[in-house]
């Protein structure tokens, strides 16, 4: 197969195999064609109106201490730190409150209603934990690509459902449920001002709150306006996003945050008064949640609990009153899957002061149906909640609600059995559904006979295996495509494998390949498979993931001589199989890194001692290149082995490092300080020493360093983001790698450049200790480059003697020949793939990565813009990857000049994509969907992670040319000099 073939097929294999965890673990559960289940007009709703507030990004642990007697909280001279005030003198009302005052939100918990935890599922977004709630089910990835005020699909909702509704709060979440309904009205404040810059974040909410009473004032003038409100049916929704502003600018455990919990507080209780005197007929339900959590990072997104466990408050009519609890405790979970034990929920709750009442939690999901029971509309069309109850007045009404609840679930499980029958040709119907149609049945016996309880009991039954058999439905094709994926995957390494074992000159490269009995064995099969999928009417992608394992295994199979000349070449030489199985069980001990990132340390130690098995390199003294001066000096080997072990160890060290850290000026400031100082070592040692071109750069790398500090202190004191701060920002931002370019043509002199150059966008975007791990990376990739030459030219010495001189264009050279790997080059390789990750794993990890910090982006913009602010942190995890693979380009252009190795730039590209798709493989067998919620999400997204490296290593790649560009390796006679 062709050079540019090959490419192409890889691109288009990988970013199609990417897309396969969309078919397999994302899968739309929007069924457009179905119809609710309406409720009967004898049924009388227990509220005419819902209030519904939304306290987007509050964690439960926050909320419910906060709200509890924890003298943490209450004691205003300790939470100022100031032993001697004994005033709370900073906003009065809106602050933490004393001891003797109770908040409103705990009076509603312990007098009027019932408290528990929603649990959410991953991504824990804005937008996926709103459509939870208010439409009952969990929304497909794909949503977050078309914007978050785009509808993908339309999609069923209480807010829909009822007969008025009114929204007020951010536009990114008010539109996506106002489109195209006439009856939903929604008020928003512009995006300009949600901006994490300003003075008082708590006055997003105060914008809600005034607007939502303005609505009851305007009614006094308004005669038509008021009849809407006193109509049944009708929701107010309140979503209040300052807690998630000021968790993301300040913490969750800073002091904005706790006084925006009591403004919110506040707010609640002046809504809750001002709609109770209004409407002077206690017909009016309230329920306060949360979309998600908060990290201790000021971040959400992944499974952490502190990001899937948020406050669950509902008091007012149709709401059962509180429970007290005797000594027999009962299991918060009340039936739902958390992830964890009843006692480990207990224990995480029990420094609320709430343990004397009854707790009842819910999945996110189950808020839906409770919402639409509570006013009488029929629950979403696609809801897959099922109602707590305990959150409701017993009685008939509570047990018709069930039931149509449990008709809903029964409506949805119905329609994709009968849409799978009439598409599969051997269909395997869920066994159970007829127990659930059984099991409805007997509840409207119950009922018509009066035993509401039995009849709720069996509603129960019936809903949980419609829930399994949702489940069985949305992941009927799993088994099948999990299969095709795998194939394919293990196909193209064996492809692989196959390109990269024969020479391109070699007559076995040459041959056509011979057909065989398993290849055709394998067109058959698949031609079986094609012709299922054609009949089924199955989704185009299908047909996608199918062609590739076809294509693969005909390939390879067919290929019997390449495999004879591998085993024999394999079995020649013993010395290379140990080695090879070295490298491919290195691959797993990274496999292990993406949930322990601790393993790297074991990693970079193994490779601390690499020297050690290089015969070159045990003499006393080697040959090292000095690239400023141009010649080759003596320096001992002792001492390169140690600097070589000691960087290592200190580059792998940094996986100890705890992610948890918040903001660390020091830090910040000592890594700049000493890329300084280090840059300042290394440009001194050259014959060009300090160029304007390199006193540029140290003087952006400076300003780099400055700047940050300068505009998080001014963030800090709360007086906004200074323009010259953002317009200097920017232009470093964009003129530092741009000048790393335009350096000189020497590949070490380059290198130090590119290192240099994108120092500044680093330190840019950095909090804390990630620019000391910089250095670490750059000062241990030196090291490797200066280690590789070292054996280049004991190789060169030993097999070809002195004298000897080449020249080769990095990211340029057209090769007349394509050699076969070598076990070095599976080192080199190897090297590449345990660099990148540590680019990666050094600073974060998965979870890190989808609840990033976005506090580094508020240097550039403090204006909340999603696309933006995300671009930002994608291009900061980009530049160590970039470092990686532009000094894994001048070795590899070394190797070939130096006549250590024919292989190709591109065939080492290849070695080092068999090596991931290895990974790949792994990590799809470690994908869950059972367990936590965090177990969950981190194995799905390791799998997405592993492929998105697959997909970036070519353009990785392509950057790199970009940065060598003009780059030109001459190697000078192998002769010693002192």
């Amino acid at each position: 197969m062709g050079r540019n073939t090959l490419l192409a097929v890889c691109f288009v294999f990988h970013v199609c195999y990417f897309f396969s965890i969309f078919d397999i673990y994302f899968r739309s559960p929007i069924d457009p064609d179905l119809e609710a289940v309406a409720v009967h007009e004898a049924s009388r709703a227990p509220a005419k109106r819902l209030v519904l507030f939304v306290a987007d990004g509050l964690r439960a642990d926050t909320c419910f201490r906060f709200l509890g007697r924890d003298v943490r909280y209450h004691d205003p001279d300790r939470a100022r730190g100031r032993a001697d005030r004994r005033e709370a003198n900073y906003e009065a009302d809106a602050t933490i409150w004393p001891a003797a005052k109770t908040s409103f939100l705990r009076e509603m918990i312990e007098n009027q209603g019932r408290w528990g935890i929603s649990h959410t599922r991953v991504p824990t977004e804005s937008r996926p934990g709103h459509v939870a709630v208010i439409a009952g089910f969990y929304e497909d990835v794909s949503a977050v690509t078309r914007g978050w005020q785009d509808n993908p699909v339309d999609f069923d909702h209480v807010f829909n459902q009822s007969r008025r509704t009114w929204l007020w709060g951010s536009p990114d979440i008010t539109r996506m449920f106002a489109k195209r309904h006439e009856h939903v009205t929604d008020w928003f404040y512009s995006p300009a001002e949600e901006d994490f810059a300003a003075k008082d974040l708590t006055m997003l909410d105060t914008w809600v709150f005034n607007k939502a009473s303005e609505l009851l004032k305007e009614t006094e003038t308004n005669a038509t306006l008021r009849a809407m409100v006193h109509e049944d049916r009708v929701v107010f929704f309140l979503h209040l996003l300052g807690l998630d502003s000021n968790g993301h600018a300040h913490r969750p455990h800073a002091p904005e945050y706790y006084q925006n919990m009591a403004s919110v507080d506040k707010g609640v209780r002046g809504i809750h008064a001002l709609f109770e005197s209004y409407f002077h007929d206690n017909a009016t339900a309230y329920v306060f949640t949360s979309d998600h959590g908060m990290g201790n990072q000021g971040a959400h997104g992944d499974g952490h609990p502190t990001n899937t466990r948020t406050p669950l408050v509902a008091w007012g009519s149709g709401i059962r009153g509180p429970t007290h609890l005797s000594d027999l405790q009962k299991d918060p979970r009340a039936g739902i899957s958390t992830g964890f034990t009843a006692q480990a929920e207990s224990e995480f709750s029990s420094d609320w002061g709430l343990a004397h009442l009854e707790r009842t939690d819910v999945e996110q999901a189950d808020l839906a149906p409770l919402l639409a029971s509570l006013i009488g509309v029929p629950v979403p069309v696609n809801s897959v909640g099922r109602l707590p109850a305990d959150f409701l007045e017993p009685g008939k009404y509570t047990a018709e609600a069930l039931v149509r609840n449990a008709r809903q679930l029964l409506a949805q499980v119905e329609y994709k059995e009968a849409a799978r029958r009439a598409r599969h040709i051997r269909f395997r119907p869920y066994g159970p559904t007829d127990e659930a149609r059984r099991a409805l049945q007997n509840a409207d016996i119950l009922i018509k006979k009066g035993d509401t309880e039995q009849a709720e009991a069996a509603c129960r039954a019936s809903m949980r295996v419609s829930i399994e058999a949702l489940r069985y439905y949305q992941v009927y094709d799993r088994f099948y495509l999990g299969s095709v994926i795998v194939a394919g995957y293990l196909g193209w390494i064996l492809l692989l494998a196959a390109e990269l074992t024969i020479p391109g000159d070699s007559p076995q490269g040459r041959a056509d390949p011979a057909w065989t009995p398993l290849s055709v064995l394998v067109c058959i099969f698949s031609v079986l498979l094609f012709a299922t999928q054609v009949i089924e009417e199955s989704p185009l992608m299908y047909h996608a993931y199918l062609i590739f394992p076809a294509v693969f295994w005909t390939l390879v199979l067919r290929r019997k001589a390449v495999w004879t000349l591998w085993w024999n070449r394999v079995c020649s030489h013993p010395k290379a199989a140990v080695m090879l199985f070295v490298y491919v069980a290195g691959t797993q001990i990274i496999v292990v890194g993406y949930t322990y990132r601790n393993i790297y340390v074991v990693l970079f130690l193994a490779l601390a001692c690499w020297p050690c098995t290089v015969p070159a390199l045990w003499d006393a003294e080697i040959i090292r290149y000095e690239s400023h001066t141009g010649q080759l000096k003596a320096r001992e080997g002792r001492k390169l082995r140690l600097s070589w072990a000691l960087s290592c160890l200190l580059l792998g060290s940094c996986t100890l490092i705890p992610l948890d850290l918040n903001d660390q000026p020091f830090l910040l400031f000592a890594g700049g300080l000493l890329m300084l100082g280090l840059m300042c070592t290394l440009f001194s040692g050259d014959l060009d020493k300090f160029t304007t071109q390199r006193k540029l750069q140290l003087a952006l790398i400076a300003l780099g360093t400055a700047l940050p500090l300068a505009t998080d202190a001014s963030l800090r004191a709360k007086t906004g983001l200074p323009l010259v701060n953002q317009v200097l920002t920017w232009i470093s931002f964009l003129v530092s790698p741009v000048l790393s370019r335009f350096s000189s043509r020497t590949p070490y002199k380059r290198y130090l450049s590119i290192f240099a150059g994108l120092a500044t966008p680093y330190c840019l975007l950095s909090v804390n200790f990630e620019v000391l791990f910089y250095v670490a990376l750059g000062f241990t990739l030196m090291q490797w480059l200066v280690l590789e030459r070292a054996t280049f030219y004991a190789h060169k010495t030993s097999s070809a003697g002195a004298g000897t001189s080449s020249r080769r264009h990095l990211g340029r050279g057209q090769d007349s020949q394509e050699a076969a790997v070598s076990i070095d080059d599976v080192r080199s390789a190897f090297m590449f793939l345990c660099f990148v990750h540590i680019a990666f794993f050094g600073t974060g990890n998965i979870a890190s990565m989808s609840s990033f910090q976005i506090s580094s982006s508020f240097r550039f913009t403090t204006v909340f813009s999603p696309f933006l602010m995300g671009g930002l942190l994608v291009i900061k995890l980009l530049v160590p990857y970039t470092l990686v693979t532009s000094l894994v380009a001048i070795v590899s252009a070394e190797r070939r000049a130096a006549g250590v190795s024919a292989v190709s730039p591109h065939r080492l590209f290849f070695l080092v994509l068999t090596l991931c798709d290895l990974l790949a493989v792994h990590l799809f067998f470690w994908v869950r969907d059972e367990g936590s919620w965090l177990e969950i999400g981190n194995s799905i997204s390791q799998y997405g992670f592993v492929n998105c490296q697959l997909i970036f290593i070519p353009l990785l790649f392509a950057l790199a040319s970009f940065f060598l560009s003009g780059v030109s390796m001459t190697l000078p006679s192998a002769a010693k000099s002192s």
